[in-house]
């Protein structure tokens, strides 16, 4: 699964030296744009949605086992977001749970615990670029290079803006990536 034109539905493991393809006896359709998330406590990789190749947005869940993609049925689902590439997905690893965020006219945060979605009230104010589990603070922060940049935090009410410590600039457009062992995260951008 990957972003390619033609799409490919191939799928790639890092072993921590190189990338290996994988071979499964089921995949997604080819997609790009999806979301993609290491359930630690369950042992899955989660991947939702994307869009396809004749640019139809798609709201369906898989898991890989490590041998295998799995379509999960959950009772509820997440809408098709009006422009795919708007999701990030995040893990909660105290909670054993995967986050979505993203926006389907209005900016919606879900909750995936290996069974079902939950949607979480109320959404953000903003569409992040990028999102992690933060280890130091013990909470979900989401960023977003968007205007002026903003960061903010999940709490059990709601995401809330904080002020970017030491930081003049908005953060760069990216993913937020979790570094557990060192107690931070790390954002990075392509250019």
């Amino acid at each position: 699964v990957g972003y390619q034109s033609p799409y490919t539905s191939e799928t790639w493991e890092w072993d921590g030296i190189a990338w290996q393809q994988r071979q499964s006896a089921n995949s997604p359709s080819p997609r790009r744009d999806f979301g993609l998330a290491y359930d630690a406590m369950r042992q899955r990789t989660v991947l939702f949605g994307g869009t396809e190749s004749n640019n139809q947005p798609r709201n369906d869940t898989f898991e890989w086992d490590g041998t295998d993609w799995t379509l999960r049925t959950p009772v509820h689902v997440p809408p098709v977001p009006l422009n795919s590439s708007d999701g990030v997905l995040g893990y909660d690893p105290q909670r054993g749970i995967v986050l979505y965020q993203y926006s389907a006219g209005s900016y919606q945060t879900w909750l995936w615990d290996g069974v079902d979605w939950t949607q979480f009230a109320p959404g953000s104010q903003t569409q992040f670029t990028g999102i992690a589990w933060d280890p130091a603070g013990q909470r979900f922060v989401g960023h977003s290079h968007w205007g002026s940049g903003v960061l903010c935090e999940l709490t059990a009410t709601g995401w809330v803006s904080v002020p970017i410590a030491g930081c003049s600039m908005a953060p760069p457009a990216g993913e937020l990536v979790s570094l557990p062992g060192q107690g931070m995260l790390v954002c990075a951008s392509p250019t």
